[in-house]
This record gives C-alpha cells, sequence and structure tokens, in this order.
C-alpha cells in the first residue's frame, strides 16, 4: 500500500490476520509459560513482589530474545535488531505486569475467601446483653 502497488487480491488481508493470528498462538505460550514458571519458582524464595518482577524480567528477556532472533533471520542489521529487542521486550511488560498483579489478586481474594469459610464463630450462644 505504501508503494502504490498491488495489495495482493481480496484474500491478501485476511490471510496476513490468518498468519499473525497463527503466530501470535505460538509465541504466547513460548513466551508467557516460561515466564510464569521462573517467577512461581522464584517465589518460592520471595514474596508477591519478588514473584511478579521475575515473571516479568523473563517475559522481557524472552520477547528481546525471540525478536532479536526473527529480526536477524530476517535480514535486518545487527543496530535494527537490537532495536526490535528492545521494543519487544517493552511492548510485553506490559501486558505481563498485569497478568502477573491479576493472578496475585486471585490467589490472595483465593485464601481470604478460604479463610472466612474456614472461620470458627467465636460464640456460639446469643449475644452478650441479649435475652435467651
Amino acid at each position: 500500500m505504501a508503494t502504490n502497488s498491488d495489495p495482493g487480491g481480496p484474500l491478501a488481508g485476511p490471510m496476513l490476520v490468518l498468519i499473525a493470528a497463527v503466530l501470535g498462538a505460538v509465541a504466547v505460550p513460548l513466551l508467557v509459560v516460561p515466564a510464569v514458571v521462573v517467577g512461581e519458582v522464584a517465589a518460592r524464595t520471595g514474596g508477591r513482589v519478588r514473584r511478579i518482577l521475575t515473571t516479568c524480567a523473563a517475559a522481557m528477556v524472552l520477547a528481546a530474545l525471540c525478536t532479536v532472533v526473527i529480526a536477524l533471520a530476517t535480514g535486518v542489521s545487527a543496530g535494527g535488531a537490537v532495536l526490535a529487542g528492545a521494543v519487544g521486550a517493552l511492548a510485553v511488560a506490559g501486558p505481563v505486569a498485569a497478568h502477573s498483579v491479576t493472578a496475585e489478586g486471585g490467589r490472595l481474594l483465593a485464601r481470604v475467601l478460604v479463610r472466612r469459610r474456614n472461620a470458627v464463630p467465636a460464640a456460639t450462644g446469643p449475644a452478650p446483653g441479649l435475652p435467651s
């Protein structure tokens, strides 16, 4: 479109969307699953903040590596590959941080709800000051 050339026919747009969807379906598990595993292992020795930060850092490193490898495989210069890696790392930081914080909030909420459900009432009789 930028060069005023033929866009590729009526199926070019849907094919690009399909290719992007397939690449996304492959890339997301390759980035997120290892990052979450690294975060969970790091959290065994630390707390919630350590888990979130470690998960984000692992995802950023994996995204940068994947982006640099893809950029170098397509013939981009070394400087362009480094820039692509930095952009890839920054692009994944926000969604992974949001996922990590949401997952931690879910864990915390589950713990609170279990504690409330398992809590035993302090007194089984009528409230003080009320006739029985």
